[in-house]
């Protein structure tokens, strides 16, 4: 069986490579693999191989600690460029044929356009301030503010 690597790990790995290239080098695995032979072979003693690795370990851990926002919003970014052909606009499910949203996304959609008709006719709201009065109603649903939201902030 082998083993291969989706587009969002490459690009993980890549991201990494910028900011904290020591994190996901192979020799600080084979050789804590190593330690851990040893250990099992009692050649070494585990507190000796425990402090080893901590002192190996705080550098590296400390500069992806210092490149943390970028990783994460470089992270964040692969994420969203990625799943945006298949996932809701809003969440992390996959969209409903001819939507740009899941299942719950799109019915709250629909159910917002129909409520605006009436909105509209009884009020004479237009589409953003129906959106504005919703949004602030106790009443209105999750996924309903979550729809009003993306298109107000424009997320």
């Amino acid at each position: 069986q082998s083993v291969s690597i989706t587009s969002t790990g490459k690009s993980i790995i890549e991201t990494l490579q910028q900011y904290c290239p020591e994190i996901i080098q192979v020799e600080l695995t084979r050789e804590l693999e190593d330690e851990l032979q040893l250990i099992e072979k009692g050649e070494k003693d585990s507190e000796t191989v425990y402090h080893e690795a901590v002192s190996d370990l705080k550098p590296i851990l400390s500069k992806f600690k210092e490149n943390e926002a970028q990783i994460g919003a470089s992270i964040s970014n692969i994420n969203r460029s990625q799943d945006a052909d298949v996932h809701c606009k809003i969440c992390t499910r996959n969209r409903t044929d001819g939507s740009v949203f899941c299942a719950r996304h799109k019915e709250a959609y629909n159910n917002l356009e129909a409520g605006f008709k009436q909105w509209r006719y009884a009020l004479g709201y237009q589409w953003q301030e129906y959106l504005e009065k919703v949004r602030k109603t106790s009443s209105t649903g999750g996924y309903v503010k979550e729809i009003i939201s993306s298109i107000l902030d424009g997320s």
